[in-house]
């Protein structure tokens, strides 16, 4: 009974290395989960909302698991493309999908009440904290989750993937920035919250605040960017070094935004959740 035990939890610790080594999305997630866990410490969540938090983690984990190993099994039954295969491609990722939102709601339910109650003094903090040169600094980091600067990104990353005939890989893209923009703005009416108070240093801003659209689509098109590279690039320095780069323009553009007086914390944490979303749903369907 007891070798039996064993040999099955053996079997399960090899596929975790498994979807740890193969699918990013399956990293994601678990950093995800990982932070959330970490911010449960950090604002002090009650024993019945960490076991929420946890709960959940574990479920989106094994949803993507399953996703994966139906993914393997079709391919290896069926490596052409099928109509019935696909099908269940889809069905598998709507569960992903599913889940997905199922744990933003859960985070925003249960860390959202916490989180508002950092956004004023994080706010006056920053703003006592502000220097010229600083300011100068973050107006330039900024442009980084710019829509223009966005938009042109993504014209010449999305002619690079038409060039390499990569049509899924291109319609992920697209659908990806587009729902990322569009579920962003929607929102924004939906909530209709007004900026900071305090002065903020970006006089053009006139659209709501939440959520922060310059952190949402950072997330998206940078963490797009790695699974590009993850896809394309052979394991190394190459990979690490994009990856490491993706992380800190995302984090220094949603920085930017409370810096500068435009965003709050919750704001930019919400927009990376939607772009995160976006994310996992474009790297879906170019893999399918």
């Amino acid at each position: 009974m007891i070798t039996k035990f064993s040999k099955s939890f053996g079997f399960a610790l090899t596929g975790i290395k498994i979807a740890w080594r193969e699918e990013l999305n399956f990293k994601i997630e678990l950093a995800c989960g990982l932070l959330a866990l970490l911010a449960g410490l950090l604002l002090h969540i009650s024993l019945t909302e960490f076991a929420i938090i946890a709960l959940t983690i574990g479920f989106v984990l094994a949803i993507e698991g399953l996703n994966t190993a139906l993914e393997e099994l079709c391919d290896k039954f069926q490596p052409t493309h099928d109509p019935h295969i696909a099908k269940i491609k889809d069905l598998a990722a709507a569960a992903v999908l599913i889940s997905s939102i199922g744990a933003i709601l859960v985070a925003l339910f249960i860390f959202g009440p916490h989180i508002v109650t950092l956004d004023h003094t994080l706010e006056t903090w920053l703003a006592s904290a502000r220097t010229e040169s600083l300011t100068h600094v973050f107006r330039w980091i900024t442009i980084l989750g710019n829509g223009y600067f966005v938009l042109i990104s993504a014209t010449l990353i999305g002619l690079v993937i038409l060039l390499k005939k990569k049509i899924r890989v291109f319609v992920s893209f697209m659908v990806m920035l587009f729902g990322t923009a569009v579920s962003v703005q929607i929102i924004k009416l939906l909530v209709a919250r007004e900026r900071p108070s305090l002065l903020h240093l970006l006089p053009s801003e006139s659209l709501y605040s939440f959520p922060s659209l310059h952190a949402a689509a950072a997330l998206a098109l940078y963490s797009f960017l790695v699974w590009l590279a993850c896809q394309h690039l052979p394991k190394g320095p190459t990979r690490k070094l994009i990856a490491y780069l993706a992380l800190i323009i995302i984090l220094a553009v949603g920085a930017s935004r409370m810096y500068l007086g435009v965003h709050f914390l919750s704001d930019v944490l919400a927009g990376y959740l939607i772009g995160l979303m976006w994310l996992l749903i474009g790297t879906k369907i170019a893999k399918k």
